[in-house]
């Protein structure tokens, strides 16, 4: 009982440690599945991350054929407090910068939870989710998105 107690005991700072979302990622067209048909103009789409304990900043670019790459900047709170911003979003007008709450959590397990509501103009609200997930090795991240009825995993390779 004793040993039982002590591997317990040492177990639990392994499991406290955050999973460490920084480095470079590149996507994976391949391994991803669902993606929207925007994509299949996507020659590229970079995540570079940076983190400590209380943030994770996302910086994106995006590069799709014959377009000027689309890059932006993400700082996401990791304990669940609301952060308030704006974003750029695709709409029948072309691209509009839209105010926008990102609420972000760490669960116990390591995986990232992100909710992304946006206000378009002369539309209601959108929300879309995030649930991020490292493989064991920490060289791969899957990111489960989902907006409106597009269910999507985007697969990142580790740089």
């Amino acid at each position: 009982m004793k040993t039982l107690a002590l591997l317990a005991a040492l177990a639990l700072p392994i499991l406290a440690q955050a999973a460490d979302y920084s480095g470079t990622w590149s996507l994976d067209k391949a391994k991803s599945a669902n993606l929207p048909p925007y994509y299949a103009q996507v020659q590229s789409h970079t995540l570079t991350n940076t983190q400590d304990a209380q943030t994770l900043k996302v910086a994106i670019a995006i590069q799709r054929e014959g377009a000027a790459p689309d890059s932006v900047t993400f700082d996401y709170r990791l304990d669940g407090t609301p952060t308030q911003g704006r974003a750029m979003v695709r709409t029948p007008q072309g691209m509009q910068e839209v105010p926008t709450t990102m609420v972000t959590r760490m669960d116990a397990g390591g995986q990232v939870h992100i909710a992304v509501t946006r206000e378009t103009p002369g539309a209601a609200p959108v929300t879309s989710t995030e649930d991020w997930s490292l493989s064991a090795d920490g060289q791969t991240l899957t990111v489960h998105l989902v907006r409106g009825p597009q269910a999507s995993d985007l697969v990142f390779r580790r740089l």
